[in-house]
């Protein structure tokens, strides 16, 4: 037998170690075997919300298999969940650019390229198309007779009060009646309008029984306000309702000529107005809305003149600028447009700029209430027709959805929960969708029976994580902090539960997650203060533990309202709003000082939260609720597999296809089969 040279066997050796230590290359694996099985570890990191790691292996993956588009959209989508919304942008332009057909990589694209140049919640045009109209035999077994008050909530829920028939309905985006608002209690008189408070809370106005019905959203009477007579915080026929953003409620008291104001519990708090002809005063005060800066308007549909009034009644002056045929319901939108109810038609009115706009004419008898939801959809009702029609703006009815599937939970298999984002064509969420709306694929197979209930059970609870700023400047504050923060605390139920993460120039947690109020407060309050605000890194770590819960999930930063220059040194501002928001994750800033750095309260209100000086704001006694009622676009649907053993460990694409009002939309992930 001849013996191989020595040196021959050396650059043997080292071929094999140059071959091990080569990126993505082991013995007994091809380069396309080993991209994939890093690709398969990536989905799993991406689907349990480790997304620096699910980069990395995408990364190496795609480094083996430059030209592979799977690898590459699904490296996009771990940028994208972590907040690199321009590495995102970058690896979905390269897929656009080799497959201009690619519709759900060009969606997500162009929807992060609106946001990143900050066009999402643009006004939605003046022209509009006809979308869902229901008439009388549209509502199950209810008769509907002579709709006098429409409201619409944020989750595209339509609430109905009906003058003629005496019923009140909370109806689905679909058309289906969901709940009618009665009591053993009462007995419904004839009901005139319905309108909706921050919290969510309804109120309806019984004309002949001279009172104030107060609901909670799920049809349970809570209070009855207001009862029959002339007197103080009485009522004589009341009409037209409208709710401030404190809750206080205004009622036209139709029969005294007047408005009376009550507080969210039903408390009298001022009336103001008096029949007649002069300036200010009413001849048949009709409808009444009140804007974002508190200014009351009224129409009487006898004078045909819309009057402005400020905050404690006093009269400003009349709109001006277009003949009114009969004005009657009275609104605001989201973007501060009053809506007015005109006979046949239905105008808006430019608070900012003054300008009046024809939105919707044609052959109706007698509109008497408009409101538009949060997409700048249109509802009207007609009151002699007894129908509400809805409109869409031109330029929705023919654009897709933007539908990103998030995650694939299979933790608690056989049960595979699908996390789904949907907006309309701008970006903005879209609130109310239904089984129906949703059609899911594993593998090439659809899925045959889904399930959203687990929304509601998400939504059932709070996990609020507080970012503490420990930093020296913040130990002046330690007693104000314990002044005020119990009152918050004092709100959360006995199944929500909140952590503690501080920082200054170092992070660490210094609660987890626990029910116990005096717990979190000593927490925040611990007396390590120190040089340092160091608060990207700490604030992604925050985003980071949130990430693992399950339920409705807030971060509360608490703060001077101070940034220094390692604040965002790590991570960008940007990035950390994008993580954030990507994740479905509302900030919301408390400053227990005066001052208001600007990328605070960028970061506030970019992820749907809120600035609030706690010392010297009305707002801070309303944030639980505001946290409760915040809603993201992210929806759980969830299934149940029949397990095929053949199937495990194998990878799997997962599409959903959302199709609402003749718009669609589609996503798509992957899973590892348990």
């Amino acid at each position: 037998m001849r013996i191989p040279h020595p040196a021959i066997k050396l650059v043997f050796y080292l071929v094999i170690l140059l071959l091990i230590s080569l990126p993505g290359i082991s013995l007994g694996q091809t380069p396309a075997e080993k991209a994939f099985e890093l690709f398969k570890e990536g989905v799993s990191h991406l689907n349990r919300l480790e997304y620096e790691a699910a980069i990395d292996r995408f990364g190496r993956a795609l480094r083996i298999e430059p030209d592979n588009e799977r690898f590459r959209y699904f490296l996009a989508m771990g940028y994208y969940r972590a907040g690199y919304e321009e590495q995102a942008l970058y690896e979905l332009g390269t897929i656009i650019n080799k497959n201009p057909e690619d519709g759900i990589s060009r969606n997500i694209y162009e929807y992060l390229n609106k946001k990143r140049f900050k066009l999402i919640n643009i006004g939605k045009s003046t022209n509009y198309t006809p979308g869902l109209t229901l008439t009388k035999g549209s509502f199950a077994n209810y008769s509907v007779v002579n709709i006098t008050g429409i409201d619409v909530d944020t989750e595209g829920n339509l609430y109905i009060a009906c003058f003629g028939s005496k019923v009140a309905l909370k109806i689905s985006p679909q058309g289906k009646v969901i709940l009618s608002f009665t009591s053993p209690k009462i007995n419904n008189g004839r009901l005139y309008d319905i309108k909706l408070g921050p919290d969510g809370t309804v109120y309806i106005s019984d004309f002949s029984r001279d009172t104030i019905y107060v609901y909670s959203n799920r049809g349970k009477l809570l209070n009855i306000i207001g009862s029959s007579g002339t007197g103080e915080g009485e009522l004589y026929g009341p009409t037209s309702l409208a709710v401030d953003s404190d809750g206080d409620v205004y009622v036209i008291d139709s029969g005294n000529i007047r408005i009376n104001k009550y507080s969210p519990k039903g408390k009298f708090l001022m009336s103001f107005g008096k029949e007649g002809v002069g300036e200010g005063e009413f001849l048949r005060p009709s409808g009444i809305a009140v804007d974002h800066s508190g200014l009351i308007y009224i129409s009487d549909h006898v004078k045909k003149k819309i009057g402005v009034y400020d905050r404690n009644g006093n009269f400003i002056s009349y709109l001006e600028g277009i003949e009114l045929h009969d004005p009657y319901g009275l609104s605001i939108t989201d973007t501060n447009i009053l809506l007015v109810s005109d006979r046949d038609r239905v105008l808006g009115y430019n608070i900012s700029s003054s300008d009046w706009t024809v939105l919707i004419e044609g052959d109706y008898e007698k509109i008497m209430s408009a409101e538009m939801d949060m997409l700048g959809q249109l509802y009207i009702s007609d009151y002699r027709q007894s129908t509400v029609s809805q409109f869409v703006p031109e330029e929705d009815k023919y654009r897709n959805l933007t539908v990103i599937l998030d995650r694939i939970d299979t933790n608690s298999y056989p049960a595979i929960s699908y996390y789904i984002t949907v907006m309309d064509a701008d970006g903005l969420p879209l609130y109310g969708l239904s089984r129906e709306n949703f059609l899911l694929k594993i593998g090439e197979a659809p899925v045959q029976k889904i399930d959203l209930s687990y929304n509601r059970v998400r939504d059932s609870q709070l996990r609020v994580m507080f970012l503490a700023d420990k930093s020296n400047q913040m130990s002046i504050y330690k007693e104000n902090i314990r002044e005020y923060l119990p009152q918050f605390l004092s709100k959360l139920s006995t199944q929500d539960e909140a952590a503690v993460v501080s920082f200054n120039s170092k992070s660490w947690i210094s609660s987890v997650f626990t029910r116990s109020r005096l717990e979190i407060l000593n927490a925040i309050t611990e007396e390590t203060y120190e040089e340092g605000k160091k608060l990207d890194i700490a604030f992604r770590r925050a985003i980071d533990i949130l990430n693992k819960e399950f339920y409705k999930k807030a971060l509360i930063l608490i703060t001077d309202g101070v940034l220094t220059g390692d604040s965002f040194s790590t991570y960008s501002l940007e990035n950390c709003t994008n993580y954030a928001t990507n994740n479905h994750i509302p900030v919301y800033v408390l400053s227990f000082t005066n001052l208001r750095d600007k990328k605070l309260v960028f970061l506030a209100k970019s992820t749907g939260g809120k600035y609030i000086n706690v010392m010297s704001s009305g707002e801070y006694p309303f944030l639980y609720d505001m946290i409760r009622s915040y809603r993201s676009a992210q929806y759980l649907v969830f299934f149940n597999d029949v397990y095929d053993p053949e199937l495990s460990n194998k990878y799997l694409d997962a599409e959903v296809e959302v199709i609402f009002n003749a718009r669609f939309g589609k996503g798509k992930l992957g899973m590892i089969y348990p």
